[in-house]
């Protein structure tokens, strides 16, 4: 401020500093867990300004945002439900009519779920039947995406929390395992699980060696093969050698094979072998066939000795 000497023409220079202002907001920061919750913002307004909020993002709601008179405010502050990853926001204005801002930031937790149960992955037993997939999440839409040839299952997609019943026709071959994909739409991520069905192969066969004597036809021990195959596998006998017979060289189910021997003229014991192949699941099982030989008289010289 100046002050002028209009006698004199003398100015004088003084500074005049008025302190009235008193606006403050507190806190200046919030942070919520993933569940609805309020919070309080507290507004000091000794001079009864009037001022207004802005800048609010949608997950947030104030109680009050304008206001005209009041020493002290307080406005409640409300977080909606996050089923969504961390979310923050800097920069929530309180705007008083001095044209001062005032600013405060928010900030939630993450509450973002989605899960296939059971964790240990989906077991299905050879016979062909169903387990259960349960597709834990917070409302999210999600799709099956990829699953094994073998495996239906009674929905593809979903929203939230579904029980997805995951089947598995009979395996009549071996253990057989994969996995299943979901997606979930919402936040464009992927998960797995792993399904296994039990095996439900049986193919046997009993003995695996025979042994003839020497002539051969039906020799000494079992002469008969039993081939154990419930499920109708086709099998065939392969490699017989030219010594060997066998009563039946293939076959679609269980059977009892006659095996015989030629007679062996030589002097050496004889050995053989020939294939079992299963052909479903490429299975092969080893025949062996021993035979004795033709033994050759020794000839032992004796001494006589005349009383």
């Amino acid at each position: 401020m100046i002050i002028s000497n209009s006698t004199r023409g003398i100015s004088h220079s003084i500074d005049v500093n008025q302190e009235g202002y008193s606006f403050s907001i507190s806190p200046t920061a919030f942070t919520f867990d993933n569940v609805e919750r309020e919070e309080y913002l507290y507004i000091t307004n000794p001079n009864n300004y009037s001022w207004t909020a802005s800048s609010i993002p949608a997950w947030i709601t104030l109680s009050n945002t304008a206001d005209t008179s009041g020493s002290l405010s307080r406005i409640t502050v409300t977080a909606d439900i996050n089923t969504g990853f961390e979310r923050s926001f800097s920069g929530i204005t309180i705007t008083d009519s001095i044209g001062i801002q005032h600013t405060f930031n928010v900030a939630q937790e993450s509450g973002y779920y989605f899960e296939l149960l059971p964790s240990t992955g989906i077991t299905i037993n050879s016979a062909g039947t169903y387990q259960t997939m349960t597709v834990a999440c917070n409302g999210y839409n999600w799709q099956i995406i990829s699953k094994p040839s073998w495996v239906t299952t009674n929905v593809s997609t979903g929203v939230g929390t579904t029980y997805v019943r995951v089947y598995a026709g009979q395996n009549i071959g071996y253990e057989r395992s994969g996995s299943i994909k979901v997606k979930d739409l919402d936040y464009n991520l992927e998960y797995t699980i792993s399904v296994t069905q039990e095996s439900g192969y049986v193919f046997s066969v009993s003995p695996t060696s025979f042994h003839f004597n020497r002539i051969g036809g039906s020799g000494t021990g079992s002469t008969s093969m039993v081939i154990t195959n419930p499920n109708g596998y086709h099998w065939e006998i392969n490699d017989v050698g030219t010594w060997i017979s066998v009563s039946q060289t293939s076959g679609n189910s269980s059977a009892t094979i006659n095996i015989t021997a030629q007679p062996n003229t030589g002097t050496s014991p004889r050995e053989d072998y020939f294939e079992v192949l299963e052909q479903t699941v490429g299975n092969r099982i080893e025949i062996s066939v021993t035979q004795d030989g033709l033994l050759t008289p020794t000839i032992t010289s004796v001494t006589a000795t005349v009383i």
